[in-house]
C-alpha cells in the first residue's frame, strides 16, 4: 500500500544538498538498515532492524530500492513481481528532509526498469483517492486510475502503468488526440461486470477499451489486484472483442494460470 508517497509533495531541500543532482537509485544493502529504520519512524510506521534486514536479501518474488543522496539512503521503495506480467509498486517513501529533489520520481523510474528486467512490465500501485499529491506525482510518472477509490466506503483506488510497447502506447501514438476515460464503476461488457480504461479519439471514433477484474482495496478487505479481463477495440472499418477467461480462482506459488482466449468480431 502507498500511504506514504504523499510525503514527497511536500518541501524542503536539506541543507547542504544540491537539488539539482540525481538520486543513485539501488538496491537495498545492510549499510541502508539505519537510514531506513529512521525513514520509517519519520513517516509514522516504525520497523525494527531485523525486518530491515530482511529485506537486503534477495528474493525471486520483490525487489526493495533505495535513493542514495549524500552518501545515505534518502528514499526507498518495494517492488513486488510474483505475478508477471503484473508488478506492484508499494510503499514508497521518502525523507522529510530530502523531498522536492526528485527522489520519488527516481524511485518509480527505478521500478519502471525492475519490472523489466523481470518482465513484469504492467506495474500497478494503491493509493488514497483523496491523496491528491500523490496522486499527481504518480500521474506524472505515467500512471493512469484504472480502479476508482471512495465507491461506498473510503477504500483506496488502484492505478496502472502501461509501458509504451503495449497496444496502449501503439494507439496513442497512432491517435495522438485520443482521450482517456476511466469508468467511476462497473459497466457490463458480454455480460461480465468489468473496469474500464477507455482510450478514443474524437476525430475518428477509434477506440481502445482495456477491461479489468478486481476490486478496490487491501486483500484482507476483500479487495484484489486488478488484472486485465478483457478488451475492445474499433479502428475504422475493424471492430473486435477478446474475452479472457480465467480457469481457476487463486494461482499457487510457482504454478502457470490458465485462461481461454476467446475473440468475438
Amino acid at each position: 500500500m502507498n500511504e506514504y508517497s504523499h510525503l514527497d509533495s511536500m518541501t524542503t531541500t536539506p541543507k547542504g544538498s544540491d537539488p539539482r543532482k540525481d538520486a543513485t537509485i539501488r538496491a537495498i544493502q545492510k549499510r541502508d538498515v539505519d537510514n531506513v529504520i529512521e525513514m520509517h519512524r519519520l513517516v509514522g510506521a516504525p520497523v525494527d532492524a531485523e525486518t530491515v534486514r530482511s529485506w537486503c536479501r534477495e528474493s525471486p518474488y520483490s525487489r526493495r530500492l533505495v535513493a542514495e543522496m549524500d552518501g545515505r539512503a534518502v528514499g526507498k521503495v518495494t517492488l513486488d513481481t510474483a505475478y508477471p506480467p503484473y508488478s506492484e509498486l508499494v510503499n514508497l517513501m521518502v525523507h522529510p528532509n530530502y523531498r522536492r529533489c526528485g527522489v520519488a520520481n527516481r524511485l518509480v523510474r527505478g521500478c519502471f526498469e525492475a519490472a523489466e528486467t523481470r518482465r513484469c512490465p504492467i506495474t500497478l500501485l494503491m493509493t488514497d483517492p483523496e491523496n491528491t499529491p500523490a496522486i499527481t506525482l504518480y500521474a506524472r510518472s505515467g500512471f493512469l486510475t484504472c480502479i476508482p477509490g471512495g465507491l461506498g466506503e473510503r477504500e483506496y483506488a488502484w492505478m496502472m502503468h502501461l509501458p509504451e510497447d503495449s497496444v496502449a502506447g501503439r494507439f496513442k501514438r497512432e491517435h495522438p488526440s485520443c482521450r482517456f476515460m476511466p469508468s467511476r464503476g462497473r459497466t457490463l461488457f458480454h455480460e461480465r461486470p468489468l473496469y474500464e480504461m477507455l482510450w478514443k479519439d474524437p476525430g475518428t471514433d477509434s477506440l481502445l477499451g482495456l477491461l479489468l477484474e478486481g476490486q478496490p482495496g487491501q486483500p484482507m478487505r476483500g479487495g484484489t489486484a486488478p488484472r486485465i479481463a478483457a478488451a475492445t477495440i474499433k479502428d475504422g472499418t475493424r471492430s473486435v472483442d477478446l474475452l479472457i477467461q480465467e480457469e481457476q480462482e487463486t494461482i499457487e506459488a510457482g504454478t502457470d494460470a490458465r485462461f481461454q482466449l476467446l475473440t468475438v468480431n
